[in-house]
């Protein structure tokens, strides 16, 4: 129990530091008293109420809001802590709030176990049985609390030591973590919370803080803070040793104690040496942890292991940012969306939010707008003072080259800005880098880039503005405002050595003065961006003089948009080290050669206008030379000596180059797109490292011979070259093949020489009449792709090719498909559309990885046979001959299994105006089933779902049909677009887990569209008078179609979707809503506007239920369990992993909670045709202790060749059976304890009228142990048994039945059967 601390305090108004929840029968006035002492005189603000709550009342808002409102919760576990429902519930709302708000919670097990208190054992075992009795409803959510709270680390107190002792100890914990809450330093706090965790593991501990500062001073100094840390240690107030040396016995000492150090702020290894700390000074088990800015201070001491902090993330940037501005845990509602910016701002920094919470507490929101403005300009100086410490420790020119990746390198690839800044500061670029790194002052991401905090590099830049007060003396300029005035007017000065400009932040042209760069002599970098490649933003105008002069010393010159038509004659490339430039007026680099030696990177994309480039000769260094875009490019200069060259040269859109380029030998990747070049000349033979040409969009003829000796060449494309009338020269181990839209009339034979081909694309090839069958034999082959090949007419059996998985025959003249094409292909996309296709091969049934099939615009296809259960998506749109669809098999869907979990589902024929009746029933059970198997898999796999976080067991899936009415398999159906329905009573074992969903949409007319989709909002409400303070729930579920996939509809459409929610549902539904109610919306647009007129006129609702899948009464024993179709013998039995318990051993639960007698045996046989499968995990699962014959986990009886048989199984005696050839029997037995005989394996014997039969054997068998209490925690399934009301063998007779009058030979089934057993 709790109760209030100051009585005269507004409770509303309350901030506590620490929240106290505790027994007061049981610590009242002993040990809680004394803690709230104890707490009070360290000036720690404890809520405690000493009040008594009368019994039976329910826990006050006022005192719920107490525990939100502070830091820390301490739960005080006595032996009759669990007894008061009010204790019960403060833990629960203590709970809630660390898992939600991130409070710390410190447990104290007052002379109590905390194994008890997790396993409700003893006093607490006591307790929650009366709980049972009186408040079930909230008893699940108290165990789960109790369960994790004693699961914390904590304080027990066992009677071991004194309590004064042990309050004191608890009173400093509790002193740290709040001194901890409001650090400001990530290493610090993380180095803090790590020694407030572990500490109590060590016989000595200290936390030295400060040791940069503290040994910044004198020698001597640091010999007397030795010997305060010695003292500490040892244990010996007052311990003076007053030499540099340790002495002999107290190296001894500590070398027998095992210890736990913090050395905080070290800053240089030569401060542990002054210290005498290394690691052979202490005993076995001893840690010290040191924190620095410096990772190679670590390095040098050779420390063991080494961490980054990192910065607070958002829940606990919250709660510290709170803490410091509104005195509390969370946020203030009225300034959350301003708090965000702060919190975007600090970055997680515990520095940044302790101070920017400070400065605005208790301020006007007026107030914050104003400091948030004033940040962007310049950061709180409290702030930078920190930071710039760091800063300040740096050599020069590992502080330019900070303040350089500041302004202007931030983001960008370290190797790049390493050689650039080589060029700026001798080489030394690479070395500084790498100790900024390691001082933290940059970050090298997984990508390579150099990052850096945004509180530091708006450091650098108060350290650059604060070289001058005008902004042309400044080293760098980054400025918009500043940059455009200096270059306008021409005012630069010898100070500035980089200017950035961002195109974005200027809207409109700044005319350039002609001499902007000359007083500008040490400019090294110009970068003039635009970061959002918008190409909307301003630009840079030369006047009409031109520019006249460029600084020698440039570096890095990047400029997009660039309107210069050349660069100024008297410039000297000569320490360039990249040139980026792009612009539609450029036209010329330089006249003559020039000195580029140092040149790496020349991008000169987009040049539109540029006519040629120099000679490269003298750019020995080149590494990546860019043209894509440069149309205007007739021939490129020589590169057969740029050894530096990277391995890949890529020009897209040269059409007016017209000469094949010298390239080096170790070109690997050369893609040069609609160029005029014509003929590739026979010296591509020598490029022997090339492994991708892409000469797509040109007018060349075909390949030269010597293409066959590129052997590491994998990837050609030839696409739209309109010359290729001839299959082109490849080599046999290519890879991929692109030839669409060529005029190639034939594949040659001859292609089965490419056994390495994964990937072949013809696709547009209109002149293509046939494929060669030995297409067959390419083995590797993954992907075929032939749409738009409108003139052919035939494909050939695919017998070799096992690895084919996209397949596309769109648009095709082809009308039939060999039976046998789908046999061994694991095919996930057939493309159909558009072609000639009259019908589908019942055989696409066989193919078990088939996720998208599209048959949209197959005007003469006429029916759609049965089609693989882990289809994902079919569009059969504008089929207007279809009439007939199958229905899918249960049990084959059901073997998909958690296919359909993984997202939406779409099964489209929108215009499919000729289907039959049953077609349209066939869509409608289809959509039911699929949710209902999505339902039944979400049921068997909800544990699954939970642990990788889908908040939907599918976002649902999509049907359409042409028709105006709901059909009438929906139970609940309305005349417009919205209905209400009544879900099942909470007090029952329904838990819904989602909906199918049914409308009809009046179009108004043939509509094609840009985006169709639709909403349906729930309300979902309580209608018991015990659950009316629950909240109504509101969920919203969205569906639509984009752009080119979206269907046209020419009238009235039906739509089927399903919706459900999993784990939203269910944690936040909890049994106890009882009505839903459903308002559906349609949105659409035309390539123009939205559309107005289109209506949701009709809409129709089923609800799903788990214990509708898992139960179902009779449909689940039978049904469920062998379902048997009328029309053909080759089935499977469902898998029924999905519900709770087999049919099987569902039934013999049953006869166990039966009062039967004790020694009877019950079993049923089941005879089926061989080719009947089992499913593993079917009936009962496998012991790993109890193997069959083969060790496997299935049991099969075979029955061969036999006219008459009969069978003896272990004891079960006189079971005769007429068995056909190739059949296979399958026996379930339940076995009580009481007819258990001494049998080691299981036997099979049959017998003919003539002589035994040795050949019939045992081939698998499993076994699952069943036990009475499991049976009792499964009471709900053994009710659902129980109502059956009849026994098994008037459940499984309608089976035994279908199986008689659905087989010509002359079968006998024995059934359920109880038979008394003699013991030995």
């Amino acid at each position: 129990m709790a109760s209030s601390s100051s009585a005269s305090a507004s409770l509303t108004q309350a901030k506590h530091h620490v929240f106290l929840s505790f027994r007061g029968e049981d610590t009242r006035n002993t040990f809680l008293s004394h803690l709230y002492e104890a707490l009070k005189g360290k000036g720690i603000g404890a809520y405690a109420d000493f009040k008594e709550l009368p019994r039976g009342e329910e826990i006050s808002s006022a005192l719920l809001e107490a525990i939100e409102k502070s830091m820390i919760s301490v739960i005080v576990f006595s032996q009759k802590y669990a007894t008061s429902s009010w204790c019960l519930d403060e833990l629960s709302k203590i709970m809630e709030c660390r898992d939600s708000r991130g409070q710390l919670v410190v447990p104290i097990f007052y002379h109590v176990n905390p194994s008890d208190i997790r396993k409700l054992k003893g006093s607490f075992e006591e307790a929650f049985v009366d709980h049972e009795r009186n408040r079930i409803d909230k008893v699940k959510g108290w165990r789960l609390a109790l369960t994790k709270a004693a699961g914390l680390s904590g304080w027990h107190i066992a009677g071991d030591k004194p309590e004064p002792t042990v309050i004191e100890d608890i009173v400093k914990d509790i002193v740290n973590k709040l001194d901890r809450l409001s650090k400001g330093d990530c290493k610090t706090t993380l180095a803090q919370a790590i020694y407030d965790e572990v500490r109590g593991q060590f016989e000595s501990y200290y936390f030295l803080a400060d040791v940069r500062e503290k040994l910044e001073t004198p020698v001597a100094n640091a010999i007397t803070l030795r010997d305060q840390l010695l003292s500490q240690l040892l244990n010996q107030h007052g311990l003076h040793i007053g030499t540099p040396r340790m002495p002999f016995l107290i190296k001894d000492r500590l070398r027998r104690k095992k210890v736990l150090l913090v050395l905080d702020d070290v800053n240089d290894w030569d401060q542990l040496e002054k210290l005498e700390i290394s690691h052979d000074h202490f005993g076995s088990g001893s840690r010290i942890i040191i924190t620095s800015r410096n990772k190679q201070v670590l390095i040098n001491g050779s420390v063991d292991e080494t961490y980054k902090a990192k910065g607070l993330g958002y829940n606990d940037s919250i709660k510290l940012f709170s803490l410091h501005a509104f005195k509390q845990n969370g946020l203030v509602d009225d300034y959350k969306d301003v708090s965000n910016k702060f919190l975007e701002y600090a970055k997680g920094v515990p520095l940044a939010l302790k101070v920017l919470g400070s400065t605005v507490c208790e301020k006007n929101k007026a107030y914050w707008e104003s400091a948030l403005n004033k940040l962007k300009q310049h950061s709180d100086p409290k702030i930078h003072d920190v930071l710039k410490i760091s800063f300040d420790g740096l050599e020069d020119v590992e502080k330019k080259i900070f303040l350089d990746i500041a302004i202007f390198f931030k983001g960008c690839g370290r190797d790049s800005v390493t050689k650039i800044l080589d060029g700026c500061y001798n080489g030394t670029a690479g070395w500084a880098i790498t100790n900024l790194v390691d001082k933290c002052l940059l970050d090298d991401t997984k990508e390579n880039k150099l990052g850096m905090h945004d509180l530091l590099q708006e450091m650098g830049r108060i350290i650059i503005s604060s070289e001058s007060r005008w902004a042309e003396e400044c080293s760098r300029l980054w400025n918009s405002d500043d940059v455009c005035k200096v270059l306008k007017k021409g005012k630069g000065t010898k100070s500035v050595e980089g200017i950035l400009l961002d195109l974005s932040q200027i809207n409109n042209e700044v005319q350039l003065h002609p001499r902007a760069f000359a007083r500008m002599p040490n400019l090294r970098i110009i970068k003039f961006y635009d970061p959002t490649f918008s190409g909307k933003g301003g630009m840079l105008v030369p006047s009409h003089k031109g520019l006249k002069s460029l600084p020698d010393e440039l570096r890095y010159f990047h400029w997009e948009n660039c309107m210069l038509k050349s660069i100024p004659s008297n410039f000297s490339p000569k320490n360039l080290v990249e040139l980026r430039l792009s612009g539609r007026n450029f036209e010329l680099l330089w006249n003559g050669d020039q000195n580029l030696e140092n040149l790496r990177v020349l991008d000169l994309s987009d040049c539109k206008n540029l006519i040629r480039i120099p000679s490269l000769s003298a750019s020995k260094n080149i590494e990546q030379l860019k043209i894509s875009g440069c149309e205007s490019l007739v021939e490129l200069p020589s590169m057969v000596h740029l050894t530096s060259l990277c391995f890949s040269l890529l020009g897209y859109g040269l059409k007016n180059l017209k000469k094949f380029p010298e390239l080096p030998q170790h070109i690997e990747e050369l893609t040069l797109t609609c160029t005029a070049i014509e003929e590739i000349p026979e010296s591509i033979g020598f490029l022997h490292q090339l492994v991708r040409l892409d000469m797509s969009g040109g007018r060349i003829h075909n390949l030269p011979s010597t293409t066959i000796q590129l052997h590491a060449l994998r990837e050609i494309s030839l696409q739209s070259c309109p010359n290729i009338t001839n299959f082109p020269i490849v080599p046999e181990n290519i890879e991929l093949l692109v030839l669409g839209y060529t005029p190639i009339k034939e594949v040659p034979s001859s292609i089965s020489r490419l056994k390495n081909l994964t990937s072949f694309n013809m696709y547009g090839c209109t002149r293509l009449k046939s494929v060669p069958t030995s297409i067959c034999k390419l083995k590797s082959l993954v992907s075929l792709g032939l749409c738009g090949c409108s003139n052919l007419e035939c494909f050939p059996e695919i017998l070799e090719t096992k690895r084919l998985k996209y397949l596309g025959l769109s648009k095709t003249a082809i009308t039939e498909l060999f039976s046998t094409i789908f046999r061994f292909v694991p095919l996930k996309v057939l493309n159909l559309s558009g072609s000639d296709i009259v019908e589908i091969p019942k055989s696409i049934k066989q193919l078990s990885n088939l996720q998208y099939l599209y048959l949209s615009d197959c005007g003469n296809l006429e029916s759609l046979p049965e089609l693989p259960p882990c289809l994902h998506f079919l569009v059969a749109g504008n089929c207007r001959s279809l009439k007939r669809v199958s229905q899918w098999e249960h049990a084959h869907f059901m073997e998909a299994g958690t296919f359909l979990l993984s997202g939406n589902s779409e099964f489209v024929f929108n215009n499919c105006f000729n289907l039959d009746g049953d077609a349209v029933n066939n869509i409608v059970a289809n959509a039911q089933l699929i949710a209902q198997c999505t339902a039944q898999v979400f049921a068997m796999k909800s544990s699954e779902v939970a642990a990788n976080n889908f908040y939907r067991y599918s976002n649902g899936f999509l049907s359409c049909f042409p028709g105006s009415k709901i059909p009438k398999t929906f139970k609940n159906r309305s005349k417009n677009s919205s209905i209400t329905v009544k879900l099942g009573p909470a007090c029952s074992s329904k838990r819904f887990l989602g909906f199918l969903l049914c409308i009809v949409v009046n179009f108004k007319g043939p509509h094609k569209f840009k985006h169709f989709g639709g909403s349906c909002q729930y309300l979902l409400t309580t209608e018991r008078l015990d659950r009316l303070d629950r909240d109504p729930l509101e969920l919203t579920h969205h569906w639509n179609w984009n752009a080119p996939f979206c269907p046209s509809f020419d009238s009235n459409h039906v739509i089927l979707f399903g919706s459900g929610f999993g784990r939203e549902i269910n944690e936040s539904i909890n049994n106890h809503f009882d009505e839903a109610s459903i308002e559906f919306y349609v949105t659409a647009q035309d390539f123009d506007s939205n559309i107005e007129h289109i209506i949701v006129q009709k809409c129709g609702v089923n609800v799903l239920y788990e214990d509708a899948v898992r139960s179902n009464d009779k449909e689940v024993s039978v049904d469920a369990f062998l379902r048997i179709p009328k029309s053909s013998w080759n089935v499977k039995i469902m898998d029924v992993s999905s519900v709770s318990l087999s049919p099987v051993e569902r039934v013999f639960r049953e006869i166990l909670a039966r009062d039967l007698h004790p020694f009877a045996t019950y079993y049923m046989l089941l005879l089926l045709p061989q080719q009947f499968q089992i499913v593993k995990r079917n009936l009962i699962k496998p012991s790993n202790s109890l193997k069959g014959p083969s060790g496997t986990t299935e049991m099969q009886f075979h029955f061969m060749g036999c006219s008459h048989a009969s069978a003896t199984l272990g004891f079960i005696k006189d079971v005769f059976l007429c068995c056909a050839k190739d059949w296979v029997g399958l026996v379930a037995m339940f076995v009580p304890i009481g007819a258990m005989l001494p049998v080691g394996n299981y036997r099979v014997k049959a017998m003919d009228f003539d002589s035994n039969i040795e050949h019939i054997k045992v081939q698998k068998c499993w076994v699952n142990v069943l036990y009475v209490d499991a049976v009792r925690s499964y009471d709900k399934e053994v009710e659902s048994c129980r109502n059956y009301r009849s026994d098994f063998e008037e459940a499984v007779n309608p089976t035994i039945e279908t199986l008689e009058s659905s087989c010509h030979a002359n079968l006998s089934f024995t059934k359920m059967k109880r038979r008394d057993v003699m013991l030995p």
